[in-house]
This record gives C-alpha cells, structure tokens and sequence, in this order.
C-alpha cells in the first residue's frame, strides 16, 4: 500500500497524512483514522529497508577488518610479533640428564645420598630466549637445605658407620626447608639433542648448597 500525500486545508502544503501539525503554518490537522493507517505499512517498510541496508554495510566493514586488520589500530598481524607456547619439558629433561651425570648418579656402586639430592631437585621454566643460535631459558631450582640437614645429625657421639650415616644424613634432608634460586641456562643442540652446562654456582644452587657446604668445610678443616 503506497502512501499519498495530503494537503494542509489551510495553506494548501503537500504534507503527510500522519503528521499533526503543518510543518509550513502550523495548523493542527486532523486525519482520519484510514489516511493514518495506510501511512503505516509504508513507515514500516521503509524502516525495515534501512535496517537491510545498514546490517550489510556492517557485514562489509566487518569483513574488511577481518582481512586487512583495523585501520585504526593498524594490521596487529604485521605489528603484533607471533608467540609459540614453550615446550618447557625438554628444557627441565635437559637439565636433569646434565645433573644425573654430574652428580654421578649413572656411577656403580650406587650412592644413595647423591641419589636422595638428585630426587629432590625440581626445575621450573619461566621463559625461553633465542640468542645467537642459543636458546638461554630463565630457570627457577629448587632443593633442600643440605647443610640444614647436616647440622642437624652433627653432635651425635654414637660411633655409626658410614652407611648409618648416610640413611641419618638422607632422612635429615627429606625434612628440609627447599630453597629456591633463579638461573639463566645457556642450551645448544647437539646431533639433534638439546645440552646444557653448570657453572659450578648453578650446580651448588641446583643441589642445595652442597658445594658451598663442602668448600666452606676444606676452608675451614685447613
């Protein structure tokens, strides 16, 4: 249904049949309820045409910065750098196959005091840098307090042998505080493998200060 238009019985300006007022002199019009309600389909039709037509326009703009990024913002694909998720489990491998063998732990006879310091360690990830070919990963170790357990079981004045003693010493440090360093740990591939090395601080850290106990023992035995 089309809508016509009226004229103001006043002035005589072309006007619609649903407006109150005349919008050239101001006369209060009138309609009759029929004039009024074949305006409606042509409103609504009309509303629902422009709605169309601005949902589309938005689905192209959306488009458009789904491909080329917001040009407000610029293309976040190009600024933006592409992060990868850290394979942290073959850096924590590394460092405990380079530990095991340093602690000896691959050695017969078995030492069981060296294995209790080896199962106590643990390592944590935090990040992984590519420098030079090198990867250098920021690393947290963690163990317990050797020399704590040592303290602990000095003074005894029963005569036990060294073997009593170690179980004395191993249960001692099960009961330590766990102390907790940060390192950076330089790796490199080798034949397809990852490898690390200690320096002999990352190496005391990462067994609880044991080299520091023993070092500041000689020091003080001599």
């Amino acid at each position: 249904m089309e809508l016509k238009n009226a004229k103001c019985p006043k002035c005589g300006e072309e006007i619609l049949p649903v407006e109150k007022y005349c919008g050239n002199c101001g006369n209060s019009l009138n309609f009759s309820n029929e004039q009024k309600r074949s305006a409606q389909p042509v409103r609504k039709k009309q509303l629902t045409i422009g709605l169309i037509a601005f949902a589309l326009i938005l689905s192209a703009l959306a488009v458009v910065v789904l491909k080329k990024g917001n040009p407000l913002r610029g293309n976040e694909s190009d600024s933006v750098p592409q992060t990868t998720a850290i394979d942290s489990l073959k850096y924590e491998d590394a460092i405990r196959s380079e530990l095991y063998v340093v602690l000896g732990c691959d050695k017969e006879p078995e030492n069981l005091l060296v294995n209790a310091i080896y199962q106590n360690f643990s390592v944590e990830i935090k990040s992984v840098d590519n420098q030079e070919g090198n990867a250098v990963a920021e690393c947290v170790f963690r163990n317990r307090d050797f020399a704590s357990a040592v303290k602990e079981i000095e003074g005894s004045s029963e005569k036990i042998t060294y073997a009593e003693y170690q179980a004395l010493l191993i249960d001692a440090l099960n009961r330590q505080s766990v102390l907790e360093t940060f390192d950076h740990l330089i790796f490199r591939e080798e034949d397809g493998t990852l490898a690390v090395s200690f320096t002999e601080l990352q190496l005391d850290h990462a067994t609880g200060g044991l080299l520091t106990y023993y070092n500041n023992s000689y020091s003080e035995g001599n």
